[in-house]
């Protein structure tokens, strides 16, 4: 008998080129880390999904944006960044 584990995820979709987007949404004061990004590929990896969807990109959404080493993390594993300045057209 296997036990289900429950999973949270904010956003997931299928990409038109095989694959599924994986996303997490914080909306607090404080810039994301990297430790919300390995949360989200944990927690990805746990969700059932069809044959040929298993294979993840990831996004995260901030409303204070990202820090240093998130912004580093995401270059390296390509992992697309969207900042509350994104969203409402900031003074970035």
């Amino acid at each position: 008998m296997s036990e289900q584990t429950e999973v949270q995820q904010d956003i997931l979709g299928s990409l038109n080129e095989g694959g599924t987007l994986a996303c997490e949404c914080k909306w607090s004061s404080s810039p994301v880390g990297v430790g919300v990004y390995y949360d989200l590929m944990k927690n990805a990896g746990l969700v059932p999904l069809p044959k040929g969807r298993g294979l993840f990109r990831h996004a995260l959404f901030s409303a204070a944006g990202f820090d240093a080493n998130m912004a580093e993390t995401a270059a390296r594993d390509d992992v697309i960044l969207v900042s509350g300045d994104d969203l409402i057209g900031g003074d970035s």
